[in-house]
């Protein structure tokens, strides 16, 4: 069914022609770096579609390595890298540097390929900083934090807080363990 799928919005992106594209890394739960391959096109029926196609993993971050997975995913789904209108990725150098970037590779093939910085990015960007400027969100997510370090030191420590939460009345679906701060979540 996955393949079907793929093959579908792979039709449509190639009978709109042209695209383009967004890309971020991450890590996922077992440490590995993984690539998110997005595309955005315009139908003939003019509406927009914005696709998630899938997590690609990658050993290295750099753009030359990034520029290569780009290809060997448009080449693989017969997408052409000279049809992208739009490039998207976050502020990493590795994503927009002006000489080795992923954008500047993939511009320096195909001129149209024009590079915006992700809004999302900024705005989350702009809120990290916000957050640090108010005295009393800066506290909280200090002590959150700080909790966090507490009790993952000890497993003594972590296994009082696990059976604390199981004896608590918070619903059973909700209940999670802590985790580390982080200026993406």
């Amino acid at each position: 069914m996955r393949k079907d799928v793929l093959q579908s919005i792979i039709r449509d992106i190639q009978d709109s022609k042209f695209f383009s594209i967004m890309v971020d890394e991450t890590q996922d739960l077992a440490k590995h770096e993984q690539v998110a391959i997005c595309i955005r096109y315009v139908s003939k029926l003019f509406i927009t579609h914005e696709v998630f196609l899938g997590f690609y993993r990658t050993d290295k971050t750099d753009g030359e390595t990034l520029v290569n997975l780009i290809k060997q995913f448009l080449q693989t789904n017969n997408l052409s890298i000279q049809n992208i209108r739009g490039q998207c990725y976050d502020g990493a150098a590795s994503m927009r540097g002006s000489y080795t970037g992923v954008q500047a590779r993939i511009q320096s093939e195909n001129k149209f390929a024009i590079y915006v910085h992700c809004y999302v990015h900024i705005l989350n960007l702009c809120l990290v900083d916000l957050s640090k400027q108010t005295l009393f969100v800066r506290n909280t997510f200090g002590t959150l934090q700080t909790l966090y370090s507490f009790m993952g030191a000890s497993s003594k420590r972590n296994s009082v807080f696990e059976k604390i939460l199981s004896t608590s009345s918070i619903n059973v679906s909700q209940k999670t363990k802590l985790k580390s701060l982080s200026d993406t979540r």
